[in-house]
């Protein structure tokens, strides 16, 4: 019963995120030129997608790595006996670090209300912000995933994936993400 919930409610938020440009497009209208309109409009939203996948990632792969290397400290032994602190701090700076160097790469709009990134007047804190939250987001997505999957008895969330626990553990982490993301936007950009 809860997969078509689950699975659901992460699709609804992958499409809301896409769609973030035409949003950003009704509520500044007058920042855009008009020759730049339609391909701006779907970039930004293909790119804040791109951010939370990526951003995603990186805190998976700063966890693993960290916490393979120096974990050794069990986060949550019961619900996952190698999640480590170590890895959790690894897996945090991996966000913070990807979502600053991301913005940047794909200047998302951050740190003023038009379209152009901030990053030319002044410090920027919104990447770090955005960055510390999907790091701490896409870990409680595991944790979570993780803590259903003991609660149930089984080991896997399926057999699609062989040796990777299952679909479901590839996508536990965005379940957070990507909403935390939409949502950070939403606020941060005022749409």
């Amino acid at each position: 019963m809860g997969g078509p919930v689950y699975v659901g409610f992460l699709l609804g938020h992958v499409m809301a995120l896409a769609q973030v440009g035409e949003n950003f497009f009704l509520a500044y209208p007058l920042e855009f030129d008009i020759r730049q309109l339609p391909d701006n409009i779907y970039e930004l939203g293909r790119n804040w997608l791109l951010f939370a996948l990526l951003t995603t990632f990186a805190t998976d792969t700063g966890a693993y790595l960290v916490g393979r290397t120096v974990g050794r400290h069990p986060m949550a032994p019961k619900i996952s006996p190698n999640k480590t602190w170590e890895g959790a701090v690894g897996g945090f700076l991996g966000a913070v670090l990807a979502a600053v160097l991301l913005e940047r790469m794909f200047n998302l709009g951050l740190g003023n209300p038009g379209w152009e990134s901030g990053w030319d007047s002044a410090w920027n804190w919104q990447p770090l912000l955005i960055g510390a939250t999907v790091g701490m987001a896409s870990q409680a997505g595991d944790l979570l995933e993780s803590w259903l999957k003991r609660r149930s008895q089984v080991k896997d969330a399926g057999s699609l994936m062989p040796g990777h626990g299952g679909i479901l553990d590839r996508l536990d982490s965005l379940l957070f993400t990507i909403p935390v993301v939409y949502y950070l936007l939403v606020a941060v950009l005022r749409l």
